[in-house]
């Protein structure tokens, strides 16, 4: 059925146009369409709309396409929803020394899991000198996904950061757990000042989790202000009961793509800074200092510790552009390796991974939460 207020993907109108933010759509698809829809369906909401109120025919309507497959559940006073079940498929392709590299990749189905492909295990990283051009198969899922979680959490943090509402996003690596979603504040920053934390799990008035991992491990974030008009977000991992962001600790899970322990030394945390200085612009930014080894049950640790900065800019609800560079100072034996990619409006993604003058990777395609973007991996 393609009318009602559930809209299946199959029943996309022709006339959405892609854009970095999803689809724009002018017209009518019904009589109403409805602002929120879960599952493998399109979710659709008024431009400039309150959330929860539903649009009526011929309205300018945004029309969101998240990754089928994601499961969305409300929770707790900040309306922040947990994002799961992203997989990641690395994409084969051939490049060299040069610039020139192919960066084509296999449209492989997300669904197919990380672990399971072929090509040698994570010990040829470490082999891998400046001379070679090898990344193990799981060293090579491990930092697309890296990559792409990085990604989705700046998108989905600049495109849903407005005047009053903050957006903010933080996943973990190996294993389909994180936290997203935005508050909304009573009114605009006028000057510094910082608020309580909110953690999920100590707040929960002892109410035990619906989910194990929760047994241990508690998400946690807190708001405060710069200046008027520049806010921030900080968003932090804790071992429980640990709940002062700034107690850092050892932070340890079980991954499961691939399976085998993560460690995190300190906790992950991030700081996102939202700037509204601009009329009708929002600049979203973050520095990044995350320390990072996931070992295979079968390999080799695989160090995906990283610095760098992710940076975008949003001008009247449109995402113009995006950046991100990291630089892994482990992740290749012989030296740094450093990952480069620009998105523009458009979602059209271009970048390289190198070491020194070594091309490791190019990086191209589309992105969208369910579309990774592909990696041209040196054979």
């Amino acid at each position: 059925m393609c009318s009602g207020h559930a809209l299946p993907i199959a029943c996309r109108d022709p006339r959405l146009k892609p854009t970095l933010n999803g689809y724009i759509f002018r017209g009518t698809i019904d009589d109403e369409v409805t602002v929120e829809v879960w599952g493998n369906f399109v979710i659709g909401s008024p431009i400039r709309g309150e959330r929860g109120s539903v649009a009526p025919a011929w309205q300018e309507l945004t029309v969101r396409r998240w990754a089928m497959g994601h499961s969305w559940r409300s929770f707790s006073n900040l309306a922040a929803v947990i994002l799961v079940a992203v997989a990641l498929v690395s994409a084969a392709g051939g490049c060299g020394d040069d610039d020139n590299g192919d960066g084509g990749g296999s449209g492989a189905d997300a669904s197919v899991d990380v672990d399971a492909a072929a090509g040698a295990d994570a010990s040829a990283a470490a082999d891998a000198g400046p001379t070679a051009c090898a990344v193990g198969a799981e060293a090579r899922a491990l930092v697309e996904e890296v990559v792409h979680k990085s990604l989705m959490d700046l998108a989905w943090t600049t495109s849903e950061t407005h005047i009053q509402e903050r957006a903010f996003s933080s996943q973990l690596v190996g294993v389909n757990q994180g936290f997203i979603g935005h508050v909304t504040l009573i009114g605009e920053c006028a000057g510094p000042e910082t608020f309580d934390p909110y953690c999920e799990m100590a707040q929960s008035g002892g109410k035990p989790p619906e989910d194990p991992f929760y047994e241990d491990h508690d998400k946690c974030s807190r708001l405060a202000c710069e200046a008027a008009s520049v806010g921030t977000m900080t968003m932090y991992w804790t071992t429980r009961p640990e709940t002062d962001p700034a107690q850092r600790h050892v932070f340890t899970y079980a991954t499961t793509s691939p399976p085998g322990t993560a460690v995190a030394d300190p906790n992950p945390l991030l700081v996102w800074r939202y700037d509204l200085t601009t009329p009708g612009t929002v600049v979203v930014s973050t520095e990044l200092d995350r320390a990072l080894v996931v070992t295979p049950s079968d390999g080799q640790p695989i160090d995906l510790g990283h610095t760098g900065t992710l940076g975008a800019t949003q001008v009247n609800d449109e995402i113009t552009g995006v950046a991100l560079a990291l630089t892994l100072p482990a992740f290749v034996a012989g030296g740094s390796t450093a990952i480069a990619i620009d998105l523009d409006g458009e979602a059209q993604g271009a970048g390289e991974v190198r070491q020194g003058d070594l091309l490791l990777a190019s990086v191209s395609g589309t992105f969208a939460f369910d579309a990774p973007l592909q990696f041209g991996w040196c054979p």
